[in-house]
């Protein structure tokens, strides 16, 4: 069995959320971690938030290239 942690988040607005982290083990070590307050309804100022992370813990290449759109 995976061991899953619980942790709390503060997101850039203000936002609390409580996130899940577990390690993804193959040929390399991955650790993920995801949170969401939950489908709130509304326009992108009343909407839920989502808070998702992938981060090397070994022996990872990853490349990763981000673009915006006209909102950002």
């Amino acid at each position: 069995m995976y061991e899953i942690k619980e942790n709390r988040r503060e997101l850039f607005d203000g936002t609390k959320i409580t996130t899940y982290t577990r390690d993804v083990l193959s040929a390399n070590v991955l650790q993920v971690e995801a949170g969401t307050t939950g489908y709130k309804g509304g326009d992108t100022g009343h909407g839920g938030r989502t808070y998702f992370r992938i981060s090397d813990e070994g022996s990872t290449d990853i490349h990763v290239t981000p673009f915006m759109d006209r909102f950002g």
